[in-house]
Order: structure tokens, then sequence, then C-alpha cells
């Protein structure tokens, strides 16, 4: 029933003027734009490890065209020796879309095996209309040639090798060397015009450079199994330019710092893959909502690459010291080519810590997957926005209670945006949704699917402008999951062993004292024991793991304490962390953990040297509500000119509401991020979310401030501050 009545409130409920459809030279134009369309009547299938990527050409929709699938011979053999006995039955894709605007029909096949050969056929009428194998990608590298790197490596590696598909170039290391980049500017590897390619396990710590490794223009590219931190600018917070983070000896601009990706996969390269890795503790540090839109670092940065890029089981975990914009982030997010463009997959990761998105899967999205992954802690898990081709799929996902640096959740699944392709298909299933988040927003034209997902709490379908496409079918709402409770099948990996917890939250830490959390390990496969040790961020010394290294038992069970540090967590209220039991391979298990404090943000500024006028009538810890019905006027007397920023000290609900007015401007709506303990929150009136930071150019002399409450918070109040460093108030 509850799948009927959101088809029902999608193809009712639509709010909002209808685009005006492209006329058709519009639509000749934008097909130029999109990443090689296929003839008429071709049949093209690309594979990866575990999906095949399948277009074929057909300038008009064919009544009952279905593309059908199957296997061939057993793993690592070949067609040739197919029997009847070992193909398996034809399958049906169940989505395989006409798009009228390219002239194809597009479609993923998903959950293959790897090394594995099948064929693909579309069939309408009963005839085969078109036929074609392919082998999914194999996991093994054959190496001819290893290039030894050594703690003297200088920097950076120029890396233009051409491999081959049967000899492999290796860069690599001898066990516990770290390849540490201690220039300024220098990059560690710029990979260029590269083939067969593998990076092997490397421990990598970068420089102030943008980036830590560059791949352009390259194919078949691998980079397993590595470590890698200390990369990126720093800058400094510059709150006349929406608080984001500038460099100091260059003119402030634009974005300022951002995009500072460990690695950058850019135009020209295809196959690329990212497996197996450790990204973590950048230099920098994204800016959160509370200012902005964040700017700042990403694990993976993505240019329009040409196809066929993998990001597998991977961690890329943030911190609050060093928080990513997103963990993985697309240039070009409303192009028909940008992100990952086509062809590519992301599974069995686990990304966490972020003040924007988990991932951006925006731009092209044509054929690209999204599954088997864990995302957490950000202001959204997964970005859809800007579908420009598709379709896209984001499906058995566990999404863990998002919120940025300051507490603000948004989209769980963003498909928000504006604009997507004229024809855009997104296929969301068995998603779980859990904690803090919205739920999935249905947006104008995107043609939505969801199927069997599960929205937990208050998470839910949104209906800014809601989509007359989308469908619901077999979803629950409502669902109750407590935290212990949660699923640990995800990130999904091949590894051995399982844990017991996905997370914890609420830990206290009250007068110098916690109690320890216990983590049950259990040996799930082999007849091998399998070396660990436990890897976390460096900025995570709040916390200790026990074991910290040692051997899993065949077969058997362990126990891991986690033991926090009082000492050490003096300075917030707020710790959120993670650690990984990571083997020699770089496959690992991830447990999340949320710790309170007694901590309380101080009431006056502590950095020496900042400007603060506080307002009369209001002292520390007397909290008063905020009239609803009539105005509350305080004035400030300005010594000097300058940009001032205004802060109120509240306790309240999460999203409080004001009205404010400064001097002789109209009242308008502030949204405040509040929280149960008093802290400091920025005034914002009449400006939009994404442009948070408001300021006033005050000259000297008596300035008045009028604020009202509306209908949508009881907020209580017990300060008012102007001041020329909103930093120096921030919550934490």
């Amino acid at each position: 029933m509850a799948g009927l009545l959101v088809i029902l409130f999608a193809a009712l409920g639509a709010v909002g003027a209808t685009k005006a459809q492209p006329s058709d030279a519009e639509r000749a134009a934008r097909r130029k734009t999109i990443s090689a369309p296929v003839a008429e009547g071709v049949l093209r299938a690309r594979p990866t490890f575990a999906a095949c990527g399948v277009c074929y050409g057909s300038a008009k929709a064919v009544p009952g065209l279905a593309l059908e699938w199957r296997k061939l011979g057993a793993p690592g053999g070949s067609r040739s020796c197919a029997t009847a006995n070992s193909t398996s039955a034809w399958q049906t894709l169940r989505e395989f879309p006409h798009f009228d605007e390219t002239g194809d029909y597009r479609g993923s096949i998903l959950r293959l095996e790897e090394d594995t050969e099948y064929e693909v056929r579309v069939v309408a009428d009963g005839n085969v209309r078109a036929q074609t194998s392919f082998r999914t990608w194999s996991s093994e590298v054959p190496v001819a040639r290893t290039v030894w790197l050594d703690a003297q490596t200088t920097f950076p590696v120029k890396v233009s090798d051409r491999g081959k598909p049967d000899g492999w170039v290796r860069y690599a290391t001898k066990p516990g060397v770290v390849l540490d980049n201690r220039t300024e500017k220098e990059l560690c590897f710029q990979v260029e015009g590269a083939a067969y390619v593998l990076f092997d396990n490397l421990t990598i710590r970068g420089s102030g450079a943008r980036y830590v490794m560059t791949v352009e223009k390259s194919t078949c590219v691998r980079v397993r199994g590595c470590d890698i931190a200390r990369w990126g600018r720093v800058g400094t917070p510059r709150f006349d330019m929406l608080g984001r983070r500038h460099e100091v000896d260059k003119p402030a601009r634009g974005y300022g710092i951002n995009m500072d990706g460990a690695i950058k996969i850019g135009r020209g390269s295809s196959a690329v893959v990212v497996e197996r890795c450790f990204i973590h503790d950048p230099r920098g540090q994204a800016n959160s909502w509370f200012y902005s839109h964040p700017a700042g670092p990403e694990a993976v940065v993505l240019q329009s690459p040409d196809h066929s890029t993998v990001i597998r089981w991977n961690d890329f975990v943030g911190s609050d010291a060093h928080r990513w914009n997103d963990a993985v982030e697309s240039i070009g997010n409303f192009s028909t080519d940008g992100g990952f463009n086509r062809d590519a997959d992301v599974y069995g990761n686990f990304m966490a810590i972020c003040n924007d998105d988990c991932i951006e899967l925006d731009g092209g999205q044509q054929n690209v997957r999204c599954w088997d992954n864990r995302f957490e802690e950000a202001l959204c898990g997964v970005s859809v926005q800007g579908c420009m081709v598709s379709p896209v799929y984001v499906h058995d996902n566990g999404f863990y209670s998002m919120g940025d640096e300051f507490g603000l959740a948004g989209q769980t699944i963003k498909t928000g945006g504006g604009d997507h392709g004229v024809e855009a298909w997104a296929y969301m299933y068995g998603n779980l949704l859990w904690g803090a988040g919205t739920g999935i927003t249905r947006m104008q034209l995107l043609r939505l699917q969801t199927r069997g997902n599960t929205f937990c709490g208050t998470q839910k379908f949104r209906g800014r402008d809601v989509s007359p496409f989308a469908t619901s079918i077999d979803d629950k709402f409502g669902v109750e999951i407590a935290e212990k409770d949660l699923p640990v099948k995800w990130p999904a990996r091949p590894v051995g062993f399982q844990l017991d917890r996905a997370r914890f939250s609420g830990i206290k830490v009250a007068n110098g004292q916690s109690a320890p959390a216990h983590v049950r390990l259990t040996a799930t496969g082999g007849a091998r024991d399998v070396p660990f040790s436990i890897a976390k961020c460096d900025v995570f010394d709040w916390f200790d793991v026990a074991p910290a290294k040692g051997v899993i038992p065949a077969g058997g069970t362990m126990t891991f304490t986690v033991t926090f540090r009082p000492d050490r967590m003096a300075d917030r209220h707020d710790y959120r962390g993670a650690f990984l039991v990571r083997t020699p391979d770089g496959l690992s298990r991830p447990v999340s953990l949320y710790a309170e404090t007694d901590f309380v943000p101080p009431y006056k500024a502590e950095r020496e040297g900042d400007f603060a006028l506080y307002a009369d009538g209001l002292s520390e810890g007397d909290f008063k509500t905020i009239d609803r019905k009539k105005e509350t006027s305080f004035t400030f007397d300005v010594p000097k000119a300058g940009r001032y920023y205004l802060m109120v000290h509240a306790k309240g609900e999460g999203r409080d509401r004001l009205r404010v007015a400064v001097d002789g401007e109209q009242a308008a709506e502030s949204i405040q991020q509040t929280k149960p303990y008093p802290t400091w929150t920025m005034l914002t009136p009449g400006h939009k979310f994404g442009d948070m930071t408001c300021h006033w150019d005050f000259q000297p002399g008596p300035h008045t401030v009028r604020i009202r409450a509306t209908s949508y918070g009881n907020l209580k109040c017990d300060g008012l501050v102007l001041t020329d460093n909103p930093g120096s108030f921030e919550p934490r």
C-alpha cells in the first residue's frame, strides 16, 4: 500500500512548472556532447570486474524489445569449451530503457562474476536483432617488470610506462618504506600516457601540492592497497569569502582551496581502478555548511575520464580536524561527460566524515553503478544530481546517519540540483536509510524508480518539484532498527572475517571517565590464519584499540577493546572517528565511533585579539525564549569601520528559525543550526542554503538588531554578539 500511495503522490502531486521539452535542433546539439553514442543496430558491451554496461543503437523504441544475457562456461574458461551443462539459461535485464534523445537503449548487467565470459543479445518479436559476448575483468595482475622505489625517491615520479595486458609494470617498495614527499609544490606521481601500470601497496605521505597522484590520458592503471595521507593546501579561513579557506600568499577568489584530491582521475583515461586503499588525513579542512557550500579536500577527484573507472573496497575516512568536502568529488556536475562519465563502478567502500557528500556521481552517469557501500556522517550520502545522460544505479547500500561538522543533515540520497537530462533514469533499490537525513527527494522530470528500499525513522520521500515519472515498488517506511542491530555486511568485501558491530554512537565521556567498547570478530572463510593491524586516522589519538595487531585464527573468534582517552578529549563536545581491522592486502572491516563529552563551548571568545561586542540585557546562563509576537531590539556601539557578523548564543531543537533585521533593513528569516546544549550560531537573514555567511559593513556608531521568533522553533537565547571573526565562536 505504501508503494501505491507513493506512485499516486508522484503522479498527482507534481508541483512547479513543467520544463519545456527541447527542440529537434537542441536534441541534435546535445547528442553531440554525449560520449560515443552507438550506431543504429550496434550492440556494445563494456564490462568491468562485476558489471557490464550495454548500449544498443535504435533510433526508435521497439515494442517488446528486451536484452538477454547468460554466462558461458566456467570462470577462467572460454566460450569454445562451453557446453550445454556449463552455459546458464538466458536472463532478461529488468531495466533497459530507450532514449529518444540519443537513439539508443542503455542499461547495466549487475553482480557478474570476475574473469568470466558472458553473452548478450537483443530480442524483439521472437528474433535476435544483435548479439555479442564479453569477458569480465580479472583481479589478477600479471607483472612483467617492477620499478622499486625507496625513501630517497625524488618527486614527482613521472610515469608513462606502456605495459601489456600480459605484462604490467609495477611500482612498489620494500616492506616498511614510506614515500615521504617533503616538498611544498611537487605532487608524488604524475601518470600520463601510461598503460597497464600497477601502484602496489605503497605508503605515501604527500606534500603541499594539490594532488598526490594525477592520472591523465592513460588506460589500465591500478592503485592497489595504498595508504595515502598528508597532502594538499592548508590556507586560512576567510569569513569575508563565505568562510572558505584561501592560500595566504594568493588573492582570495571563488571557492578558494578546493578539490585537493589524493588521486585525480582525469580526461582521456579509461579502466582506472582504485582499490583496497586507506586514504585519510589531508593537510587541509573543508568548511562546513555553517558558512556556505563546503570547499576543501577529497580522497578522489573525477574529471570526465573516458570510461570504466572502478572505485572498490576502499576506506576514505575523514575527521573533524580534516573533514572531506566530498570523499569522492565530480568535476562537471551538469556536463554530459562530467564526473565518472560512463560505465563505472563504485562498490564495497567505506566513506565517512564529510561536510558535503560522501560521493558525487554527478555528471553523465551513463551506466554508472554504486552498490554494497557504507556511507555516513556527511550532509548527504550519494549525490546523483545533474544526471545528464543515465541510467545510474544506487542499490544495496547502507546509509548510517548523515550530518556535517555541526550536525546539519540533508538528502540522504540527493537528486536535487535542478538540471537533469531530458530522459534521465535513476534506479535506487535495496538501500537502507537509517538515522539523520531527509531521505530521497524526487525532482522534476528525473525518471526515478525505487524498489525495496528501507526508510528508517523519519527518512522518507520528499517532494520538492515532484517528478511525475517517479515510481515506488515495495519500499518500506518508518522501520525502526536499533544501532546495535544495524547490518554489518556493509561495506561488502571479500574478506574472511566479520565484526558484530558497525558503529557506536552516544558514547559518554564525563568527569574524565568512559566505559570501553567491545567488538567481537568471527573468522568466516578459509583454513588459514590471517594477519591484521588496526588502522585509523593520525588525529584519532583519543581512543586506543587492543589488540593493535596480530593474527586472526582460522575459524576462530577474538574481541577488540576500544578504550577512550578523556585527557585527549578536552576541547570538543563531539568526537567522531573510526578504526579499521585491516589485512596486509588492504581489505578491512570498519567500525565507527561517536563520543560525547561534557565539554561546553565557551561563551566568551577565547582567541587573543578577537573583536567582540556582547549585547546588553543578555547574560550567560540566563536563557530567555525569543518572543514570537514582537521584536526584541539590541543596540551595538561600533567603535571602528569594518566587516562584522552577528551570532546568537542559544540552545534548541536542530533548525530553529528567527526573523532578523539590522538597522533599517526589512526583517528576513534566519535558519539556526542549534543543539540541545548552548552554542553560538550565525544569523543569516535572507540568505539561501549554500550561501550562509552573512556580514554587514558597519561604520562607527550605533547599530540596531531586531529579532523575533517564528512558528518553526522554540529558541532559548542568553547571548548576542557582534564580531569580526565568527571562527572564534564555532560550535564544537
